[in-house]
């Protein structure tokens, strides 16, 4: 009696892995890179381990640390501090601009009064 009760206990709760588990365990977990399809170890390691990401193209000198831009010779650009700069940019712009036309103007109303 106890030992059909054994091997009914052991029927029930010691069930062998699923498919899904045993095909996880026989795939690496290989991450790719997007464009190739394959990632290097060492480039793995420092995105993962480091967090840089290097770039690509025009920018690649750059590289990304977490959330910031890193340009070559290693200045720091922080999401706060790119939106500064485009609104410096932005304010320069419309000021040139508004003497622009404020010169403009002023050549107009004097060639006028001429």
């Amino acid at each position: 009696m106890l030992r059909l009760l054994g091997l009914w206990l052991k029927s029930r709760f010691d069930k062998p892995p699923g498919p899904n588990i045993a095909a996880m365990e026989a795939q690496p977990a290989m991450t790719t890179c997007f464009h190739c399809h394959q990632e290097h170890p060492e480039g793995h390691y420092e995105r993962v381990v480091h967090n840089r990401t290097p770039l690509h193209g025009p920018w690649s000198a750059w590289r990304m640390a977490g959330h910031e831009l890193v340009a070559p010779d290693n200045t720091r650009f922080t999401p706060e501090r790119l939106k500064g700069l485009a609104w410096q940019m932005d304010a320069s712009n419309r000021r040139n601009k508004a003497a622009a036309r404020n010169a403009k103007s002023r050549l107009s109303a004097s060639v006028l009064s001429s």
